[in-house]
């Protein structure tokens, strides 16, 4: 298996990547929340740590497995996000 070129950087500098593009990725998503609601504090942060929180465990896959891993991982979270609880609401409501 030949290992991503990002298994050669030092620790600390792939982790201040996967913190810095986690943070941006999750203020990439406030466009689309600006959509659907208000933007008040709160909103901010929550849409900004709930996007970000995928981000991280997509380095690790990333760093570990390679770029189709980190996909991957991406697109479970979707999946959990916008099938899986929209499909419990419905049943608890």
């Amino acid at each position: 298996m030949i290992r991503p070129a990002s298994s050669l950087l030092p620790g600390w500098v792939f982790w201040t990547a996967k913190v810095t593009a986690a943070v941006v990725f999750g203020a990439g998503h406030l466009p689309a929340m600006a959509a659907l609601l208000s933007l008040t504090t709160l909103v901010i942060v929550q849409t900004v740590a709930l996007n970000a929180l995928v981000g991280p465990c997509a380095g690790v896959l990333f760093r570990r497995r390679g770029i189709e891993a980190a996909i991957l991982c991406h697109f479970a979270a979707d999946i959990v996000l916008h099938v899986g609880a929209p499909f419990v609401q419905t049943l608890s409501g």
